[in-house]
């Protein structure tokens, strides 16, 4: 019985927020739910290795996004190495000088990546702010560059979105909207949140039990309700 519209689809990652705050299942009408978008999925997944360091599913996601020059093959080198060597496909990236035919360019990617991981997990034992730390590492990694190259014509805009806005720049957007409510969840004065308990919050099914309706809120623009 109940529904929230809006304006711009801009304004819905508030509600969503809030909501996913208070526990409150809903459904996104017309238009794709924050947490849904790939580039919040990607970022969730780099932060997730950050502080799961055995989480091969993240880990995996992220290897070579941005593109580090990892390809199918090196990925291949290094599944028969850990098997061989009886380590996790995750700690074995961090062994590559111990393997054979790996290329250079390869190599230092993982470093790269490797590097930046240890960066934010120190940073995060040093009492750091989490934002802070959240935001340097996914600057860090590449994500935020290589969502702002994307092309201002890639994708067109739908109805109520922005149109002054990029798809770039409104992907990245989107994940900085993630680090604001990892600041907001983690300073709070009751209760202030881990990362860990921050990215097990964004990762709730807020969608409600059965068929999606009954006792979930509909949030929709205007333009989509009609």
């Amino acid at each position: 019985d109940a529904a929230v519209l809006y304006r711009s689809n801009l304004q819905a990652a508030a509600i969503e927020e809030e909501f996913r705050s208070e526990g409150i299942p809903y459904r996104l009408l017309g238009g794709t739910e924050l947490f849904d978008r790939k580039e919040v999925k990607d970022a969730i997944a780099y932060l997730r290795t950050v502080v799961h360091p055995q989480d091969e599913l993240a880990f995996r996601r992220v290897l070579n996004y941005p593109a580090r020059g990892i390809g199918d093959a090196t990925i291949e080198r290094v599944e028969r190495w850990d098997l061989v060597h009886r380590v996790s496909f995750v700690k074995a990236w961090s062994r590559l000088d111990e393997m054979d035919d790996i290329p250079d360019v390869a190599e230092r990617g993982a470093r790269k990546l490797t590097g930046e991981i240890e960066k934010a997990r120190l940073g995060i034992s040093a009492g750091e702010p989490l934002a802070e730390v959240a935001k340097a590492f996914l600057v860090g990694v590449g994500l935020q560059a290589e969502l702002l190259a994307e092309s201002a014509s890639d994708k067109a805009a739908k109805p109520g979105d922005e149109p002054t806005v990029s798809p770039g720049q409104r992907r990245w957007n989107n994940v900085e909207f993630i680090i604001r409510m990892i600041e907001k969840w983690s300073t709070r004065t009751e209760n202030p949140l881990s990362l860990t308990q921050i990215l097990q919050r964004m990762a709730l099914d807020m969608s409600s039990a059965d068929d999606g309706r009954d006792n979930t809120v509909t949030l929709s623009t205007l333009h989509s309700a009609k």
